[in-house]
């Protein structure tokens, strides 16, 4: 299995999806809590839409909320956010105290077995889908890192290139 993550800001629809084919990506699998994305910039970034537009280029689409973070955890980043003067989208890392948390309260409680049995079978190219432009700053990133081991799979980052 090859392992991608890729976030919605920063990419245009038609950016997005042909990113997405150039990759080869197969199964998209959304790590969000909420499916949705304000704004029409983002619009196709909402389930409906995105589930409909991946089915007619034939990629699967798979929702994992199991790898979202609680509303609790993300209030540790933007908390932390509020104190050292930045917004979720000027973001640069993850603050420790959100990464503690969800590999504690999310990652920890699952098998890496048992997730991937959810992929389908057929899966080769799978990229985690959230929202941030940088993975860095973006839970998909810890995600991608926990479904990766014991192998080492390498994770690629696609990130926007404008």
């Amino acid at each position: 299995m090859n392992l991608f993550t890729i976030g919605v800001y920063g990419f245009t629809e038609k950016t997005f999806f042909e990113t997405l084919k150039t990759h080869e990506i197969d199964v998209l699998v959304d790590v969000r809590r909420r499916r949705g994305v304000r704004g029409k910039v983002f619009a196709f970034a909402n389930r409906v839409r995105l589930e409909s537009q991946l089915a007619k280029e034939g990629m699967a689409y798979l929702y994992l909320p199991e790898l979202a973070p609680t509303d609790e955890i993300r209030a540790l980043a933007t908390h932390v956010d509020a104190s050292v003067g930045v917004t979720k989208r000027t973001r640069q890392v993850l603050p420790e105290s959100f990464c503690l948390a969800y590999q504690d309260q999310v990652l920890s409680p699952l098998s890496r077995a048992d997730v991937r049995l959810k992929l389908p079978p057929q899966a080769t190219r799978v990229a985690l889908l959230c929202v941030e432009a940088n993975p860095h700053a973006c839970h998909r990133q810890l995600a991608a890192a926990w479904l990766s081991e014991p192998n080492e799979v390498p994770v690629k980052h696609l990130i926007p290139t404008s």
